[in-house]
């Protein structure tokens, strides 16, 4: 387990993350709102499955499924990139 979890770091729930939670344009899911505004307040990437959080726009998201249209957008404009 150490091992796994080497390299990771646990992310607080401030009273900032909390507003920001209240603000995102999410549907009334309580743990997706917090993980948004986490992601957004801290300037971290959101890897999910999710459809609502990978289209939300306002955090850097990766799709963690091949078959998510999210996912192939992501790596035709890696190859663009090259």
């Amino acid at each position: 387990m150490a091992r796994a979890m080497a390299g990771t770091r646990e992310a607080p729930l401030t009273h900032e993350i909390a507003l920001a939670a209240r603000q995102m344009p999410l549907y009334q899911d309580p743990a997706d709102r917090i993980l948004a505004a986490t992601a957004q307040l801290l300037d971290l990437t959101l890897v999910s499955s999710n459809e609502r959080l990978l289209g939300l726009g306002v955090v850097r998201t990766f799709a963690n499924r091949k078959d998510s249209k999210y996912w192939i957008r992501y790596f035709d404009a890696q190859r663009l990139c090259v």
